[in-house]
């Protein structure tokens, strides 16, 4: 039986300033924190994505940063740092921007991930992908926050993965390996001592 974590975040209004968040997840996957490892993945995917610009690279970054900070952006404090990209709203139709991303678990530590979207067309509007970008990854977080308020260990790893994504550094020659990158991550995070060897 296929044991993964499948996602559609859908954008909606004229100024794409809503997420619709589809989260589906099996039961028994064979890691302690699979959100953890899905969101490392999901976001180091973006940032190495051709389409993101330099400057929404740098923004999502410092912002990422901020660490357990976050939690105000996502409560809407009087004192949050920036006001969240996009509100959540309940998944309805299907859009016409989208992203779609999978992580599959092969048995034992190995995986598959793979991230796909619509409506960005290879002329499309890059300020569109930013925000969208942007949007996707603040909202995963807000889904996340939302589903492990009653969780102060998984709330910890979140925060502790975001901000080691904000100081993620890759190679200079461009060269990278993801899967290795968000495994360090999330292994940092999470400190799941299982997956400290092998993971593929």
């Amino acid at each position: 039986m296929a044991q993964d974590i499948r996602v559609e975040l859908h954008f909606y209004g004229k100024k794409l300033d809503r997420l619709g968040i589809v989260y589906y997840k099996t039961p028994k996957i064979p890691v302690k924190c699979p959100d953890i490892l899905f969101f490392s993945l999901y976001v180091l995917k973006l940032f190495t994505s051709k389409k993101l610009s330099p400057s929404a690279l740098a923004r999502i970054r410092q912002r990422l940063s901020l660490g357990e900070d976050l939690k105000k952006v996502f409560e809407r404090g009087q004192d949050r740092p920036f006001d969240a990209p996009m509100a959540l709203r309940e998944y309805s139709i299907i859009t016409k921007s989208v992203f779609r991303s999978q992580i599959l678990f092969r048995g034992g530590d190995k995986f598959s991930f793979i991230l796909g979207s619509s409506g960005f067309g290879f002329f499309g509007n890059r300020k569109h992908f930013d925000h969208c970008a942007e949007g996707s990854i603040f909202g995963l977080m807000e889904k996340f926050y939302q589903m492990f308020k009653e969780d102060p260990a998984m709330l910890t790893a979140l925060f502790a993965a975001a901000v080691l994504l904000g100081k993620a550094e890759f190679n200079a020659d461009g060269g990278h390996s993801l899967p290795d990158m968000a495994r360090k991550i999330y292994l940092s995070a999470t400190e799941d001592i299982r997956f400290e060897t092998g993971f593929q």
